[in-house]
């Protein structure tokens, strides 16, 4: 099993940091910025992170006058998102009412609350689908999405505890993903029960919905992302700049520390947050920042230690721990190795624990060969080969 942690974050690069400037700073001088990022549109050197906001940036630019053959492949793009929108918010619609008539407790966590609540106005790409429900309801959610004309991807579907979502797909080949956690590892129940208590709700297509308040939003966005990722997406990157301005003073910064430290990941969201004070002067009150360090605790310092270290094996046993923790009730450093070992045992589908100590041998010796012996070998070869 490979350990996943939250990382620290890496910085933007400058084309990143450009192309975010010009997407959602309404003050900026967009033509001086377009001058100084097009060079990276003419090399079409534009990442899968950059593309997810080009949509936007059309929207951004379109008043400019900017003559470009590029620009004509932004508006093919925008134009091409705007007609999924419309699609998706159809289904959005469809989905929300039959939920409610259902009697299902469901939440939109992203795309869909961010496009038709948090952004206003403003055009934001709806990409993917996401509905939250409760654990008990994971079954019938998932049967009535079939009902209306969803496939469940088999792919999805796996006995592992940690494994907190199955997906579906229509006949356009549209994701949705369907969550009882919003982690496929970290079910910290401690923040999740908050999100249940305190959602608000939202109008999608003219359907009743439910999302994340600003707070708990801005907290998914980041937090949860850092799980797969080493920064957040520029999307969201945006999205939480977004929720900032227009929901400023409906963030309670204390649940986002205290949803930190129940997480045990206030030292990536900071600098996740720092980000955007650096890149778009994002406005937030003096305690904001410090508050969430002060959540960081010793476990969290010693995973960021831990990082990129050449101890595999008990780097893999320690960081897994650490999953441990915020799969449980409490997020805090409290030892209780047997619940971990049964956890360990839940996490890698082991039928009985006796079989973790053949697992553990296995994969110490693998990762001994892999990490010590092999490159020497590797090494070995190379210098006793001929010129």
């Amino acid at each position: 099993m490979q350990a996943k942690i939250f990382q620290d974050v890496d910085p933007l690069t400058r084309e990143q940091a450009l192309l975010l400037k010009m997407v959602f700073l309404p003050e900026a001088n967009r033509i001086a910025l377009w001058e100084g990022w097009r060079a990276a549109a003419e090399a079409d050197a534009l990442d899968m992170d950059m593309y997810t906001i080009l949509p936007m940036l059309y929207s951004a630019l379109a008043a400019h006058s900017i003559e470009h053959e590029f620009m004509k492949k932004l508006k093919g793009v925008w134009r091409r998102a705007w007609y999924k929108n419309q699609r998706i918010i159809h289904q959005l619609n469809t989905l929300a009412g039959s939920f409610s008539r259902a009697g299902i407790a469901m939440i939109f966590p992203r795309d869909p609350a961010l496009a038709c609540h948090y952004y206003k106005d403003v055009f934001r790409p709806i990409h993917d689908i996401d509905i939250l429900v409760r654990r008990s309801d994971i079954d019938r959610a998932g049967s009535l999405i079939v009902t209306l004309g969803w496939q469940p991807k088999p792919e999805t579907i796996s006995p592992r505890p940690d494994r907190g979502c199955q997906k579906f797909v229509d006949e356009t080949n549209q994701t949705l993903t369907l969550r009882h956690s919003l982690a496929e590892r970290y079910f910290n129940k401690n923040v999740e029960d908050g999100f249940w208590s305190s959602n608000i709700e939202i109008d999608i297509g003219g359907a009743k919905a439910f999302a994340l308040n600003p707070s708990d939003q801005i907290f998914y966005l980041f937090a949860y992302e850092l799980e797969n990722s080493r920064r957040p997406y520029l999307i969201s990157i945006g999205d939480v700049f977004t929720i900032l301005n227009n929901f400023k003073e409906e963030i309670d910064w204390g649940r986002v520390a205290l949803n930190a430290e129940r997480a045990l990941c206030a030292r990536p969201l900071r600098k996740s947050i720092a980000i955007l004070k650096d890149e778009l002067m994002a406005k937030m009150p003096d305690p904001a920042l410090p508050a969430i360090q002060d959540r960081s605790c010793l476990f969290e310092r010693l995973e960021s230690a831990l990082s990129g270290r050449r101890v595999p094996l008990l780097r893999n046993l320690i960081l897994t721990y650490g999953q441990y923790l915020r799969s449980g009730d409490n997020a805090g450093f409290i030892f209780r190795p047997a619940d971990y070992l049964q956890y360990m045992q839940r996490a890698l589908a082991l039928k009985s624990m006796w079989q973790l100590p053949s697992y553990l041998l296995r994969t110490g010796l693998s990762n001994i060969w892999m990490y010590d012996i092999k490159p020497v070998f590797a090494n070995f070869r190379k210098k006793s080969s001929p010129e």
